[in-house]
């Protein structure tokens, strides 16, 4: 019997060995992804092929959206103050908001903008992308909490 509990001892220490050495011989990485400028950059979605969308604050302090690809930050270039990207699909489609006397959703696609307006309320807010192109998952609006 005692022969038997020390094997089981045994064997549960070498799985969990294998186990942790299994899990810490996983790696990552942290990319410095720099900014458009100024002191900080945030990212908000990423997708599968690494691409990246956020915010980044400027040499003039505004806050810009951007979308990072291959490596590289760009701007989105986005007429408006506090541009945020906070979401982005396999096909490199930027979804998020920014200010324009009223908060506004926007889909940026290969350079373009489309301002999808705020529902007539004074704050939209585009959360994510569906993984097909131009398809929304979750949009918030102020008068009366309307998810759409």
């Amino acid at each position: 019997m005692a022969s038997r509990f020390r094997f089981t001892l045994c064997s549960s220490v070498m799985l969990l060995f294998f186990a942790w050495s299994f899990a810490a011989a996983q790696s990552y990485s942290i990319t410095d992804l720099g900014t458009l400028g100024g002191s900080f950059s945030e990212v908000y979605g990423i997708n599968a092929s690494s691409q990246s969308t956020g915010s980044s604050q400027t040499s003039s302090g505004a806050d810009d959206g951007f979308r990072v690809s291959g490596g590289v930050m760009s701007d989105l270039n986005i007429t408006g103050s506090n541009v945020v990207g906070r979401g982005i699909n396999a096909s490199g489609q930027v979804a998020g908001y920014y200010y324009n006397r009223s908060y506004q959703a926007f889909l940026w696609t290969n350079g373009k903008t489309r301002d999808l307006g705020n529902l007539g309320g004074s704050y939209a807010e585009q959360l994510g992308l569906h993984s097909l192109p131009c398809l929304p998952v979750e949009r918030r609006v102020d008068e009366g909490s309307q998810l759409v």
